[in-house]
């Protein structure tokens, strides 16, 4: 043997020893299987105890006679023992001595040594009671390191873990050779650092061989190794001294070195496992429990490359396992790779986005308890909320999906909403502010100005204030989220106080100059509501109103009859506009005839002079308009209003509100019922003169008129407030969160209101199986089936023009529509072929051929998509309603719908398509995005699609209790007002049966 093969030798004995002790103390390796006599013995002696290396375990390959060696009951042999100085001195001889150091009764058991080939004998072969008995280490040695465990134990305390007998103590594995081993173990590695590759320096010479040929060296240069280990100077003697300087040294290495004699032997040559350990060997720290000796560069450089192995396999593991969750969890699948793909987009995006709302928003403060004070953080511009709302509008239009679609890749939703709602308000503020600012520079540059354009700009300037103050008030709300952001009130507040002040300057001035007395009105109305509202108090420009109504009713009051309205001749007297007029001889009589409803006792208090202004007040501080609506008096309020009309000198005041409950006029008509045609007409007369701020007004609740209609289920006031285009109304929220279409909503379940999706219920048969029309059908654009003798034209909105083949006959026969068309075709072919063939002879009328018929179909009343167009001619020939490969498409089924309907084809193909698109109008968590936004279209389209009752009650309430519906009907630029009147008509026979 080489001087490699020697030091691999040594080595693999030294690892070895310690695998054989790490086994001792509790490891358990993964090595050749068999069952050792050493296992049985400490499992027999140890049978109350916990067994460390567990019950089914394997252990190395030991000889027979090896096997009854020392064991853990054992002690070790004694200074005089003639066996241990055998063993000293036989240990020098050759290769083969060790056969010859055994006894003649041990013949049998030795003879098993020579069968194990020397090139195939690994470390994992070798127990450590071999090499020990077979080495010149002198006994005295092995019995002073003995003796000094045995010390050391009994000095230590007893472990918690396991608290061992006396006996138990005995049977304990002695370490003491072990450990100088170990010692001689670092020596040979320190001495030998090219022979941790046993055969690295013979590796050019062995190229050529076989995988299977390289093995481990044999057992004969492992004895030589540990022989040689051994100094001759300290074979006989013992230096006491040198083992504690020895033991000292070991005592000062750094317990973070990672020892490779702590593994076994085998895991050089096959992959390294360890059951029961809690340590992973993926980790280089977790494989350095002990100290040992300096490793030589190639040992530390195959170490890690092996662990980088193990890294590459844990970390491929990882991918592996994030791939499988990214699959699983974040955008599922089965809605669509197209809206995957989108999400994946601007995935990071909306996680930059959501980043950027949270630093904004402040959550609720908890109502348990006192909350905690948020740290003081710097508060945002306006300009940082506008680009941030552009940034996400941005994201969206690149991304085409709806605000529900994006929440799965983490879009703040609730969190935009406020910063919207404060944006918006604040943009119509400043948009009423450069108005303000345009009247107040016209009037400087004496440009003409109407009375009624000021009052206008007065009215949507103190409106936009009101709104804006309201928002931001409601910003501060510890029980809903907050922005974090500076409006900026009170400095506004003091620029919009001197607007203020010079609008009602310039009005005043042309009331004087040139009076309108309905503008005058409008203004007096404006300012009686805003003195009494208190949002004025907010700018401070309260004294500054009070004083214009004043003046305002001087102005009035200087008029002369010709300026009354004519529809003014019931009033008379004199008196200012706030005056209640004179004193009534009897009011009890008036205010009986009122409650009562006596409209001939009214009438004739009025001819009689008993009543002259329609602001006469009980005590309460209520008018006699009030009190006749309160009592639900329509005949006496409409009375009142014919002989006070709000334009006249002494009219009704439309700004009126109550003190408590702050409900206007419109709030106490839209909560009369029955609703009768008088009812109506007073709505009208009242809503149409009245200013747009009081129509839109707020009471206490945070109600409009058009909330206590759709409370009280007056459907002519919200037909009403439909066709004014008030559609933002129904979609604004009062103080607890209800919508005037959440109430209505709540009166549909109630009533249990076209809840379930409407079936068609027809025929879906299909063709019988002798029926071979199907091979007829059309294959695909372009290509002509088998006597085809008709072309179909579709403009597609991506290809353009496309044209289809097909026949005559399936087509007539299955649509009234084509086969009036294409007979009319034919009769025109027919006209042309006989004028040719009488200008050109009869000799030529065999010649021509008739030319086949071309139907086009209308892209933007028929269908404007080939897909659509095949399926539709395929059924033709099949029946097969299966075939249909759009069913979760709502733009598709629209378009077959539409097609199947305008060209009258069998009820069949209509059904499939009306069917499939309910059922995604009614999926609010799927296709709702896009079948939801069809359902304007269908409800306008209703009956020209000849749409079922059930069906158009159906789409109704889906309109008003769908977002995503009512979306696209706000969004409609033309015709949104006439779809909610249809809806609320489709809806409102439902509740007057009921």
């Amino acid at each position: 043997m080489d001087d490699a093969s020697n030091g691999g030798n040594e080595l693999a004995n030294a690892l070895n020893r310690r695998k054989l002790r790490s086994e001792a103390q509790g490891a358990v390796f993964e090595v050749a299987g068999g069952t050792s006599n050493t296992d049985v013995t400490w499992d027999q002696h140890m049978d109350t105890q916990f067994t460390p290396r567990g019950a089914a375990r394997g252990s190395p390959r030991l000889l027979a006679k090896e096997l009854t060696g020392t064991t853990a009951g054992q002690k070790p042999h004694a200074d005089g023992d003639v066996n241990a100085s055998a063993m000293t001195s036989e240990s020098h001889g050759d290769d083969n001595a060790s056969e010859a150091t055994v006894t003649d009764g041990d013949q049998d058991e030795v003879r098993e040594l020579p069968n194990i080939p020397a090139d195939t004998l690994s470390a994992a072969d070798i127990d450590l009671s071999v090499v020990i008995k077979r080495s010149d280490l002198p006994m005295d040695i092995e019995d002073r390191a003995i003796q000094r465990d045995q010390d050391e134990t009994a000095t230590q305390p007893a472990s918690p873990a396991r608290t061992c007998s006396p006996v138990d103590a005995e049977a304990e594995p002695r370490q003491g050779p072990q450990e100088q081993v170990e010692e001689l173990a670092g020596q040979l590695a320190g001495k030998l650092e090219h022979s941790f590759a046993w055969g690295s320096s013979s590796a050019p010479a062995r190229q050529g061989a076989e995988e299977d040929e390289l093995q481990a060296p044999g057992d004969s240069s492992v004895l030589e190794a540990v022989a040689a280990l051994v100094p001759a100077e300290r074979q006989g003697t013992t230096d006491e001294k040198a083992w504690q300087e020895q033991e000292q040294e070991q005592e000062t290495v750094p317990e973070q070195v990672e020892d490779v004699l702590s593994m076994s032997s085998s895991s050089y040559f096959r992959p390294y496992q360890q059951r029961g350990s809690v340590a992973s060997t993926s980790d280089p720290l977790a494989m350095s429990m002990g100290a040992a000796p300096a490793l030589n560069s190639q040992n530390q450089l195959s170490m890690e490359m092996q662990w980088q192995q193990q890294q590459a396999l844990l970390q491929q593991r990882q991918m592996q396992q994030q791939k499988l969750i990214e699959q699983q969890q974040p955008f599922p699948r089965a809605r669509g790779e197209v809206r995957h793909t989108r999400l994946a987009e601007v995935a990071g995006e909306v996680a930059s986005l959501g980043e950027a709302v949270r630093d904004l928003i402040e959550a609720p403060q908890t109502v348990c308890g006192e909350a905690p004070v948020p740290a003081q953080r710097r508060l945002a511009h306006p300009a940082e909320l506008q680009s941030l709302l552009q940034l996400a509008q941005n994201i969206q239009a690149r991304s085409r999906l709806p605000e529900q679609d994006l929440e799965d890749a983490g879009w703040p939703t609730a969190a935009l909403r406020p910063i919207r709602e404060l944006v918006q308000r604040l943009g119509v503020w400043q948009q009423s502010e450069e108005a303000a600012k345009q009247a107040i520079s016209d009037a400087s540059s004496q440009r003409n100005s109407s009375l009624s354009e000021v009052v206008a700009v007065l009215e949507r300037f103190l409106t936009a204030w009101r709104d804006l103050s309201t928002a931001a008030a409601a910003n501060g709300e510890p029980n809903r989220l907050r922005v974090r952001v500076d409006l900026g009130i009170e400095r506004r507040a003091k620029g919009a106080a001197l607007m203020v002040s010079a609008l009602l300057d310039q009005a005043l001035a042309l009331a004087r100059r040139a009076p309108d007395l309905v503008a005058v009105r409008r203004m007096e109305a404006l300012l009686a509501w805003q003195v009494e509202l208190g949002p004025a108090a907010d700018l401070g420009v309260t004294p500054l109103l009070q004083h214009a109504l004043k003046e305002l009713c001087e102005c009035v009051h200087g008029l002369g009859p010709g300026h009354l309205d004519s529809t003014s001749g019931g009033s008379s007297g004199s008196g200012g506009l706030s005056a209640p007029g004179p004193q009534l001889q009897r009011p009890e009589v008036l205010w009986s005839a009122i409650v009562n409803g006596d409209t001939h006792t009214v009438d004739s208090i009025i001819r009689q002079g008993g009543l002259v202004s329609g602001r006469t007040k009980d005590p309460s501080g209520h008018s006699v308009l009030w009190n006749a609506l309160a009592f639900q008096r329509a005949e006496v309020a409409l009375l009142i209003l014919r002989h006070f009309p709000p334009d006249a000198l002494h009219g009704v005041s439309l700004g009126e509100l109550h003190h408590r409950s702050g409900n206007s006029l419109l709030h106490l008509i839209s909560s009369l019922q029955p609703f009768t045609p008088v009812c109506e007409g007073l709505f009208a007369m009242l809503f149409e003169r009245m200013p747009e701020a009081v129509r839109l007004h707020r009471n206490a609740r945070g109600q409009t008129f058009v909330h206590v209609a759709a409370g009280r289920l007056n459907f002519w006031a919200l037909h009403f407030a439909a066709a004014r285009g008030l559609l933002p109304l129904f979609s604004a929220e009062d103080g607890e969160g209800w919508t005037p279409r959440k109430l209505l909503a709540s009166h549909l379940a109630s009533k249990k209101v076209a809840e379930e999706v409407p079936i068609s219920v027809v025929d879906q048969s299909r063709f019988p199986s002798w029926c071979s029309l199907g091979a007829f059908q059309p294959p695909s654009a372009g290509s002509a089936p088998p006597f085809a003798d008709v072309e179909v034209d579709v403009v597609d909105e991506e290809r353009g023009c496309v044209r289809l083949h097909s026949h005559r006959v399936i087509l007539s026969a299955s649509s009234e529509v084509w086969h009036d068309t294409l007979r009319q075709q034919h009769q025109q072919q027919q006209q042309q072929q006989q004028q040719q063939q009488s200008a050109s002879g009869q000799q030529d009328a065999s010649e021509s051929s008739p030319s086949s018929c071309v139907l086009a179909l209308d892209p933007k009343t028929e269908c404007s998509s080939l897909e659509v167009t095949i399926c539709a001619l395929r059924f033709l020939y099949t029946r097969d309603a299966e075939s249909c490969s759009f069913r979760s498409n709502a733009p598709l089924l629209f378009q077959l719908l539409r097609l199947s309907t305008r060209c009258k084809l069998p009820p069949q193909l209509s059904a499939l398509a009306l069917d499939n698109l309910l059922q995604g109008v009614d999926d609010a968590s799927g296709t709702a995005g896009m079948a939801a936004s069809l359902v304007p279209t269908l409800i306008s389209e209703a009956g020209a699609l000849l749409l079922s009752q059930e069906v158009r009650r159906f789409l109704a309430r889906r309109l008003i209790c769908h977002d995503a519906a009512w979306d696209a009907a706000e969004a409609a630029e033309v015709g949104a007002a006439a779809v909610l009147e249809a809806a609320l008509a489709e809806l409102e026979p439902c509740f007057r049966r009921l």
